[in-house]
């Protein structure tokens, strides 16, 4: 279940479809709250719409559930960039 609304979210994240591509994330959150990738996706959909702070949450819990994956650490980054936070954004992005 979690999968399928994971695939939702994707397909709705690439059409632009913003709302949507929250609501199925969240969803399967719901479902599987240790999913890394999950808060990781929604992470990337908050930053497409400059919503930074909720992109940067979503970026620490993917961290935080799986510290050695790298695109967690990217979206962290991310996020203090557009949070106008450049120190902390060079820390995460390199």
């Amino acid at each position: 279940m979690a999968d399928a609304l994971k695939a939702e979210g994707n397909k709705a994240f690439s059409t632009k479809d913003y709302p949507t591509a929250i609501e199925k994330f969240t969803q399967a959150i719901g479902i599987e709250p240790s999913n890394h990738i999950l808060y990781s996706n929604r992470s990337a959909v908050y930053a497409a719409q400059s919503a930074y702070q909720q992109a940067l949450e979503d970026a620490e819990k993917a961290t935080e559930l799986k510290a050695d994956w790298s695109k967690g650490w990217l979206r962290k980054g991310a996020a203090y960039r557009g949070l106008g936070d450049l120190c902390e954004s060079r820390l995460h992005l390199g």
